[in-house]
């Protein structure tokens, strides 16, 4: 990857996330009422249509098409997350996990309903062998793929099949909120790498492009690139630039030419990139000038084998796992308070649904929703 000597000259710099611009919203509820109550409003046929229209590029005909079942997809996500609100841990995790299933089975139905060919699609996840007999830690259990609900999230969100085979730590290593509980308790980094992402635009050429701030020392690149460096990533694409900054590599997009005086065109191009990467929503960072607060990005890093596994499939995965430990081996939630396992878990219990509706709402809108409260 050649060095170029200096950042292209530009006339303007743009946070951007993976959807372009954040759209910010102030309530005075809680803000993942506000996410289910804008998720609802797909239950209503000229709402689905005109999102499936223009956001992902189907036909009045196969919207209604695909309305027709996918309302009741969300209809039961919906009743699912309201019961979950009310149970103990002892049963939420089962409630949790399929108001995802259900919720994941209508983001595909809106987006990629090609993927979901049965009518009633299987999980598609089960275990490989030893996982339920009680001789392996929670981390070491091993998760199989298979055609159903699983691979058609992964396949809709990578364009790829997910791994024929995973643990439960390939997958907690990949979520982010709960990394801070996945290192401290298990002694292990997270697998994230993080990164600010902003967009130059150069108005003269009418050009624009990605500028991605990795947070790595210099000596650390060339682990830090094998790490990102699946298949098709963009990472391998983008060239590296020389910066001052100790603290992290800079790397630079292609230029995406725009029509004059129309520079989204360019935008949504950069969009596109960081979608490509797996790029997913973390926290803040905190400098001393709120004005100058950066929103963080993590990027998933490459499995031994298949796709990358993005947020969203992370957290359906390991859902999963505890919908089984609720239906048939609950004893585990006792057995488990020896060890940290059961921090992570909890951990896990408490925001995985919160941040799966709101990974959902921003694919189906293509736009990053964020709810403050005031």
């Amino acid at each position: 990857m050649p060095a170029l000597s200096r950042e292209r000259p530009n006339d303007g710099v743009f946070e951007i996330g993976p959807y372009g611009h954040p759209l910010e919203s102030f309530t005075l509820l809680d803000p993942h009422s506000e996410v289910w109550e804008a998720i609802r409003s797909f239950t209503l046929e000229a709402r689905f249509i005109d999102v499936a229209m223009r956001e992902h590029g189907k036909t009045r005909s196969e919207a209604r098409r695909a309305f027709r079942e996918a309302r009741y997809y969300l209809i039961q996500a919906a009743e699912f997350e309201a019961a979950a609100a009310g149970a103990s841990h002892r049963a939420k995790p089962l409630l949790d996990y399929y108001s995802m299933l259900n919720l994941a089975k209508f983001v595909v139905s809106v987006r990629r309903p090609d993927l979901l060919s049965e009518r009633n699609p299987r999980h598609g996840l089960g275990f490989g062998p030893g996982a339920r007999d009680g001789g392996v830690t929670v981390r070491q259990i091993r998760l199989t793929s298979s055609t159903g609900v699983f691979s058609s999230l992964v396949t809709m969100l990578t364009g790829q099949a997910p791994p024929a085979t995973f643990t439960l730590d390939d997958v907690m290593a990949r979520i982010v909120d709960i990394g801070l509980e996945y290192q401290a308790g298990w002694g292990s980094a997270s697998r994230l790498q993080e990164c600010f992402a902003t967009y130059r635009l150069s108005y003269g050429a009418s050009e624009g492009w990605l500028h991605l701030e990795l947070v790595c020392r210099r000596g650390e690149w060339p682990t830090v690139r094998r790490r990102l460096g699946w298949p098709g990533s963009p990472v391998l694409r983008m060239h590296r630039v020389k910066s001052d900054d100790e603290a992290a590599v800079h790397l630079e997009s292609v230029p995406f030419a725009f029509r004059p005086d129309y520079p989204r065109e360019a935008v949504l191009r950069v969009a596109a990139e960081l979608q490509r990467m797996g790029a997913a929503l973390a926290d803040f960072d905190t400098p001393v000038f709120s004005r100058r607060r950066r929103r963080r990005l993590v990027v998933p890093w490459k499995p031994r084998t298949g796709a990358p596994l993005p947020e969203m499939a992370a957290i359906y995965a390991m859902a999963f796992y505890l919908s089984d430990v609720v239906r048939y081996r609950p004893h585990l939630y006792d057995n488990s308070v020896i060890t940290n396992d059961q921090w992570v878990l909890n951990t896990f219990g408490r925001v995985a649904a919160r941040k799966f509706a709101q990974l959902a709402l921003n694919l189906i809108m293509q736009r990053e929703h964020r709810f403050t409260r005031y």
